[in-house]
């Protein structure tokens, strides 16, 4: 059986979809030697979500890792979802696995990032020969989440885009300098990469999960002003709102096994 922790997440959903053998995890349930299990559960949102909750990100990632760990250590087999904020601020791009810990994550996403690493190792120490865990780029996509509050920069930058569009705003303020580079990746590609981990065996350790293109945050909202129609002027706050200042994954590892 195939078990999959935040099912009804943003990414768990295009999993289910593609693996119809799935279940959902009901925090009832206890995986057995015969089961994979998937690991999606997360609480997750953009820059501005991690300022507001920097301790409760650390303590709510913490337990939510833990518990999978608890009611599942028994799985025959672990794929973890885990994220870029684990990378240190500073870090040599492309990013590649081994230079997860040669640094500590960027302020505002470190209590997220680093909640995340500890439960990475905890379930590579757990069978370091067969469990994987992926570190997707900045996923986007349908079913994401658009509310101010917990939307990442894509979703974010539609949101206020459509509000100015519709209601003729000439100038539109962005967060941040616009010069932070990130590396997208479409959520249903994400969804496939975890769709064919589960069933190999031989994938085990970290294993970065991208397209290796980076793009300033600049070029994206300009992108996404031309699709939708807005015709204002786009001007940024400052720097004060990139986050990390670049991102970029490579994926080499994932492209050779």
């Amino acid at each position: 059986m195939i078990i999959v922790t935040g099912a009804g997440g943003f990414l768990g959903q295009h999993v289910m979809r593609l693996r119809v053998d799935a279940v959902a995890d009901d925090r009832k349930m206890h995986a057995t030697d015969k089961d994979t299990v998937v690991h999606l559960a997360a609480v997750c949102g953009g820059i501005g979500y991690n300022k507001q909750r920097n301790t409760s990100m650390m303590v709510d990632n913490l337990r939510i890792g833990l518990d999978a760990f608890e009611r599942h250590r028994l799985a025959k087999r672990h794929v973890y979802v885990s994220t870029t904020c684990m990378y240190p601020e500073i870090c040599q791009t492309p990013f590649v696995e081994a230079d997860i810990w040669q640094g500590r994550p960027e302020r505002t996403n470190a209590p997220y990032g680093i909640a995340k690493r500890a439960i990475s190792e905890l379930f590579l120490l757990l069978d370091p020969h067969r469990n994987a865990v992926l570190v997707p780029a900045n996923l986007y996509g349908p079913g994401d989440h658009y509310e101010p509050e917990r939307s990442h920069v894509i979703p974010a930058l539609i949101a206020k885009m459509v509000a100015a569009r519709d209601d003729d705003v000439p100038a539109l303020k962005l967060d941040g300098s616009g010069k932070a580079t990130r590396d997208f990746l479409y959520v249903e590609d994400c969804a496939r990469a975890i769709a064919t981990v589960i069933d190999r065996e031989s994938d085990f350790g970290f294993y970065n999960v991208g397209t290796g293109k980076e793009t300033t945050i600049h070029e994206v909202a300009h992108l996404i002003a031309e699709i939708i129609g807005y015709r204002g002027e786009i001007y940024w706050s400052g720097s004060s709102g990139d986050g990390q200042p670049r991102r970029v994954l490579n994926f080499h590892r994932a492209r050779c096994h």
